[in-house]
């Protein structure tokens, strides 16, 4: 398993053939800077939506979108990325929450991995177990993404 570095990582952000649909969007294909969402081996992502459970048993509307929110010790969110992804079907990625994120006392829930052949914005459930409130917005970096090559090139599609 190879992963890929900052430079495999902006050609696929980036790619040089139009017709190739890039790896993420909103992504600058920066490298080598302090705020780049490239890094040496991995693709940070950022939050988009924030979605909170509504107060009531509500099936029309179970959840309300936000950009930017606190949440006290114990309450949960859905986090949803930012960016859109197109996992080509020779990657595969795996995921990895900022240790900032870890310290500050925020647990996201099974970042885990990229299939080869997604397409769409990651989402993820966090739960402040700080014992103050935690405030979150849009743009706030959450997940760490490494991307590895494939053995074998995957053979199905996912629709």
């Amino acid at each position: 398993m190879t992963i890929l570095v900052d430079r495999d990582l902006r050609d696929l952000v980036a790619p040089a053939e139009a017709k190739l649909p890039p790896l993420a969007t909103n992504i600058r294909p920066d490298i080598g800077r302090w705020n780049a969402k490239i890094q040496p081996a991995s693709l940070d992502l950022t939050v988009g939506r924030i979605l909170l459970p509504t107060e009531e048993d509500d099936e029309q509307q179970p959840l309300v979108y936000e950009t930017n929110v606190s949440l006290n010790q114990g309450e949960t969110a859905v986090v949803e990325t930012h960016e859109y992804l197109r996992v080509p079907n020779t990657l595969a990625g795996i995921g990895f929450p900022p240790s900032s994120v870890s310290r500050d006392g925020l647990l996201m829930t099974n970042p885990g991995h990229v299939d080869p052949g997604f397409r769409g914005r990651l989402k993820f459930t966090v739960i402040n177990r700080a014992r103050s409130q935690l405030s979150w917005r849009q743009a706030s970096r959450y997940a760490h993404y490494c991307f590895s090559g494939l053995m074998r090139r995957n053979m199905h599609t996912i629709n």
